[in-house]
């Protein structure tokens, strides 16, 4: 299910299903977070200012993975294959959460 990631207050992030078929959904990161992107409903993926990407189960919200960089994200991408990319002043990191 495609859903949009919007800011909410101090550091969450709410998550909202465009069609209105399911509530949203507020994460308390704890740290501001730069970017996120939900794809296709799966995964909701979050970069933050500490250099961190976190994955979380958008069903009930659990972190189901994290990993920390050298460097902040600037933008994370889902490629329509579904492999998620990470994008900071000069890297690129391609993530896959099937190993």
């Amino acid at each position: 299910m495609p859903m949009f990631v919007t800011q909410g207050p101090d550091a969450t992030l709410l998550t909202v299903d465009p069609s209105g078929a399911s509530p949203g959904t507020m994460f308390d990161l704890g740290v501001s977070w730069v970017t996120a992107t939900a794809g296709d409903g799966s995964f909701l993926w979050v970069a933050t200012e500490d250099a961190t990407v976190r994955v979380f189960d958008p069903s009930n919200g659990t972190q189901v993975a994290s990993v920390a960089l050298n460097s902040a994200l600037k933008q994370l991408v889902v490629a329509d294959d579904g492999t998620v990319w990470g994008f900071s002043e000069d890297q690129a990191f391609h993530f896959d959460l099937s190993r």
